[in-house]
């Protein structure tokens, strides 16, 4: 017998929650990228791996924000092993 679990998560992180450059400017447009990059890649991948690739290109484009800087690139990495367990290992 076959079984398959979905699971469906939404990600709504602040912009100091993802820990973006918000001392120096407006962030909340970015952290709203990131969260939604995250939701979308986590609710259409089957892996941690496959998740991470459908979302690391956001965090590069929004590199200006810090969204590529380690802080940000934890929460991600912290998120994905939340929802896929030990299959991603920070």
């Amino acid at each position: 017998m076959g079984v398959t679990i979905k699971k469906t998560v939404e990600i709504n992180l602040s912009a100091d929650e993802w820990e973006l450059y918000t001392v120096s400017m407006d962030c909340t447009e970015a952290a709203a990228e990131l969260n939604k990059a995250m939701t979308e890649a986590i609710n259409t991948s089957d892996t941690a791996a496959e998740a991470y690739r459908k979302s690391e290109g956001t965090f590069s484009k929004l590199a200006n924000f810090g969204a590529s800087d380690s802080e940000p690139l934890y929460h991600m990495n912290s998120i994905l092993h939340k929802v896929y367990g030990d299959e991603w290992v920070i």
